[in-house]
């Protein structure tokens, strides 16, 4: 497969601003749909909504830790995505369950997403075809939400070497108007 380059916009600020065509307005459909009765979307709709989340685990208004199990045999982007023969989380899906938790926590839904301050700490690698559980830990704060993958990292005869290696860091803000993207036109 080829690979895919998402060219964004770097703001002043140096936010990454990232709207997946389609992604945010069918999660935003879903939510709706889910919570037509209700002001505010429950956890467990919340969770059904998005596709990524498999278990919140613990939750506070301020934080949120949940967890999603990337299987190699059965996650399509897994398979197609690799690296030395293995398989790779690939870092757009990484970050889409990083706004998936600072979402689940928020309990709203918003028409655009900002995701600021990416750090790619680890790459998530699968030395074998187990499954891999990964934490999110979600925590709110004035400017937006701070977000953290993590996984244990095990070695390809399934010993433990690692604890909660971090993989993906970053900030999620959420707004109810879209981003005015200001960018110059191309000469031809």
């Amino acid at each position: 497969p080829e690979a895919e380059i998402v060219i964004t916009e770097l703001k002043e600020d140096s936010a990454l601003s990232l709207l997946p065509p389609g992604a945010i307005e069918h999660s935003a459909l879903q939510m709706e749909a889910a919570s037509e009765s209700a002001t505010a979307v429950t956890q467990s709709q919340t969770v059904s909504a998005l596709p990524l989340i498999d278990n919140v685990v613990e939750r506070t208004p301020e934080s949120l830790v949940a967890e999603v199990n990337f299987d190699p045999n059965k996650d399509v982007f897994l398979q197609q995505h690799r690296f030395k023969g293995h398989p790779l989380l690939p870092v757009v899906v990484g970050t889409e369950s990083l706004i998936e938790a600072a979402l689940t926590l928020d309990g709203g839904r918003h028409s655009s997403v900002t995701v600021s301050n990416l750090e790619i700490q680890n790459g998530l690698r699968f030395l074998t075809d187990d499954p891999q559980i990964g934490r999110l830990r979600a925590t709110a704060g004035a400017a937006g939400t701070t977000v953290s993958l993590t996984s244990d990292f095990y070695n390809s005869k399934g010993r433990l070497l690692l604890a909660d290696r971090p993989y993906l860091k970053g900030g999620v803000s959420f707004d109810d108007q879209p981003p005015q993207i200001q960018m110059p036109v191309p000469e031809t």
